[in-house]
C-alpha cells in the first residue's frame, strides 16, 4: 500500500513521528493485549525469511519488505527481535491492536527513508 505524497504545512519533525509510533504501539502500563505479553519466550523468522512480511494493524492489512523496515534498526519494526514480540505464528503477520488510520505514517517513515508527514487523520 502506497503513502500519499506529504502536503506543504503538513510535513512534522522525526521527534513528532517516534512520539506518535510510541502511542501507536504502547499505552500507559504497556501493551496489553493478547498477541503480546512480558515475559513471553523471543519468537523468531522461520529459517527462510521471507522477502515481505504482512503488517496487521487492527484488521487492516499492510504489505511491505523486511528491507524497508530494517532501514531503521532503532525504531521497533526496523529491529528484527523487537517486532518479532508482535508476531502472530498462527497468521504468519505481525498483529498491532491500535488505530489503523496513522499507521499509513508510520509506514510512509519507511517507505520515504526518514521523512515524514502528518496524515490528515491525525490531530
Amino acid at each position: 500500500m502506497s503513502s500519499p505524497e506529504p502536503e506543504q504545512g503538513n510535513v512534522i519533525t522525526s521527534d513528532e513521528i517516534e512520539e506518535a509510533c510510541k502511542r501507536f504501539i504502547t499505552q500507559a502500563g504497556g501493551v496489553k493485549d493478547k498477541h503480546h505479553k512480558k515475559g513471553a519466550p523471543e519468537k523468531s523468522l522461520p529459517e527462510i525469511v521471507p522477502e515481505f512480511i504482512n503488517i496487521n494493524v487492527s484488521g487492516v492489512v499492510f504489505k511491505t519488505r523486511l528491507a524497508t523496515l530494517n532501514r531503521f534498526s532503532d525504531t521497533l519494526l526496523g529491529n528484527s527481535s523487537d517486532r518479532m514480540k508482535f508476531y502472530d505464528e498462527k497468521n504468519g503477520e505481525l498483529f498491532f491492536d491500535r488505530h489503523s488510520p496513522t499507521f499509513p505514517a508510520i509506514l510512509y517513515y519507511y517507505q520515504s527513508n526518514g521523512h515524514v508527514y502528518k496524515p490528515p487523520t491525525v490531530n
